[in-house]
Order: structure tokens, then sequence, then C-alpha cells
């Protein structure tokens, strides 16, 4: 971890503070990323709320509406062991790690209380809700003890717990969009021993309208990820082709982008699909019911998001085609999301 400076002054215990964060999307580039290759991200207009004040005792509490709660003395958080994802026996245990981090960075006299909800489906892989909840809970612990830790570099706190989760591997490019909001180019950079994450911002006041569909089968990136390095190993030649033309799809997608010219984005999206699909076999029967649905319906494109074998894909329309789109989805067995996203 980084350094930081804490500040003279703590928060009093009745002093309430909120924090939020998004979660995002991968229009293009999933999986490739992890690889070394360009994807783009984007935030979106769900978002996890974390409502936070400092305790006059020792304790810290933290309650999440879709997981449960916890409540344990400073000391017995700093006794926990989490080196590996094997470490992570149920969801809190991801927040109990980055609560015991924190700790053992401030060395606080008083604990927390951290109270977690969120808009972001809790059966939704694909649109980084687990990244949503680490950022909110970093910005409440960061005002909470006073840390000085930017925005812009919660990847550098984050990324390795992302790394657990995702099975040993993450490109951590959802760190950025859940920190920081809008559209990003993203390339993660694993040269010179330290793990940095390259980014731009693109398409600034470009809003897309997208529909996002839920299969409603939960799928673990931790599972998903592996998956593809494996084939990587297997098969090098084959999955490094699959990753070079995701690449230039990628490439050609932030010209599309800033251009505005959406029926490219779409086609572009759509071939995206079908390499995650068919070459790096990521995808669920599902999913391409949906993907296909939305296409029919009218959709500039359609494609999963994310680790795929499951959770969400997403749809770019218009307002002409979205309430098409949003039925097509929902008739085909999927829930259906409206909302726009590369907001703050």
């Amino acid at each position: 971890f980084f350094g930081f400076v804490l500040s003279a002054t703590m928060p009093q215990t009745h002093d309430m503070i909120y924090a939020s964060a998004p979660g995002n999307l991968f229009l293009f580039g999933e999986h490739a990323v992890v690889h070394g290759h360009p994807a783009i991200i984007a935030a979106t207009s769900m978002r996890t709320y974390v409502d936070a004040h400092a305790r006059p005792d020792d304790r810290i509490f933290v309650e999440s509406r879709d997981f449960g709660e916890f409540n344990h003395s400073i000391s017995e958080l700093l006794e926990m062991n989490f080196e590996t994802a094997a470490d992570y026996k149920c969801p809190l245990d991801m927040l109990r790690d980055l609560v015991k981090t924190v700790l053992q960075l401030v060395n606080p006299s008083v604990g927390c209380e951290l109270m977690i909800k969120s808009d972001i489906p809790r059966h939704s892989g694909g649109m980084s809700s687990s990244t949503a909840v680490m950022c909110a809970v970093l910005e409440a612990l960061r005002t909470i003890y006073c840390m000085d830790v930017p925005k812009e570099e919660f990847f550098e706190y984050l990324y390795p717990f992302q790394v657990k989760i995702h099975g040993g591997k993450a490109s951590g490019a959802e760190i950025l969009s859940s920190s920081v909001g809008g559209f990003n180019e993203v390339r993660l950079d694993r040269s010179g021993g330290n793990v940095k994450l390259e980014k731009r911002s693109l398409a600034e006041g470009i809003a897309l309208q997208l529909v996002v569909g839920n299969t409603g089968i939960e799928a673990a990136t931790k599972q998903t990820v592996p998956y593809v390095t494996q084939g990587l190993n297997n098969a090098p030649e084959d999955y490094e082709e699959a990753f070079i033309q995701i690449d230039n799809l990628t490439v050609a997608g932030m010209a599309a982008l800033q251009a505005g010219n959406f029926a490219e984005v779409g086609r572009l999206m759509n071939a995206n699909h079908e390499i995650l699909a068919r070459d790096l076999g990521v995808s669920h029967p599902k999913l391409n019911r949906l993907v296909d649905a939305a296409r029919k319906a009218g959709a500039y494109g359609a494609k999963l998001s994310g680790g795929g074998k499951g959770g969400v894909m997403i749809a770019l329309v218009n307002g002409r085609t979205r309430a098409n789109v949003v039925a097509a989805i929902r008739a085909a067995g999927g829930e259906a999301y409206e909302g726009e996203v590369g907001g703050g």
C-alpha cells in the first residue's frame, strides 16, 4: 500500500458520513484486459451506498442489506488472516479484509459503523457489484479516519483485493470506473514489477443509453478468469489471436464512441460478443438468448458484460428502440434494467 497522511482531527462519533460508488459495465475488452490488452469500461447509474460514523468504543460493526452483518473489536479483526481467496469463506470476509487492512494503516483508537445498501442487483455478475462495495466502503473509511487518499489512487489500495476475489488474476479496470466514474479506456501494465493501470477518459458529454439484461444466473469472475487463463496456457497462439481481435475491436470502439457513431459501436459490440462466446467460451445459452432477442428488437448491438457464463448482457439502444428491447429481454426470460452509463 502507498503512503498517506492522517488529519489531526477525527470526526465526532455522531457525525454521519455518506459515501457511494457506481457499478460499471464493459463495453469492450473484458478478459483480454486481464492479459494486457485495452478495454472500455463505463460507470452505471446503479450505485452502492454506505452510511457510516465513528463509534465511541473499539467495535467495528458492518451491516449489508444483501449479505448480513458482523461485529468485531478492532483487535479481533487485526488477528484475522486473509492471505488468499481461499480464506474468504463468505461475502462478508472481503469486507473484513478491507476494514482490517485500513485499521493496520491508521491504527485508530475508535471503531466505526457501516451500513451498506445497493441499487445493483445482488445476482448480477458483470456489473462489478463487489468493486462498487469496496470503493464505497473505502470512501467511507478514508473520511472516518481522515486518510489523505484521492479517489484516483483507489486502484493501488484495492487491486490486491480484486486479485483475491477473481482467483489470482484481475485487471482492476472496474476500480477506476467505480472510484472516479465516466467512460474510460484502460490497460494493465505489469512491466517494472509494480502493477499499474493506464487510463484515459473517453467520450465526455456522451451518455449512452443501455439496457442491461440479467440472466439471473449467478456467475463468479473468480471462476471465469482462471478458465480463460487456463485456455491461454493450453493454446497460447489461439487465445492470443482472439485477444488481438478483441484489442482491434476495442480500439475501433474508442473511435466510434468519440465520433458518436452508435451504429458502429453496436456492430463492434456484436463482434466482441461472438469472440467471447465462440473463441473464449465464456457465454451461456441464456446470455446468447437475451443478446439475440435484443438485436432482433432493434438494438444497435448487444453483448455479454464482465466475466460471463451467466450474469448480465448489455444492449445499446436509443429512445425509439429502448422499450422494444426491454420487452424483448423480458420475453426471453431475463430481467431488464434501463439507465445511462458514463456518469460520476
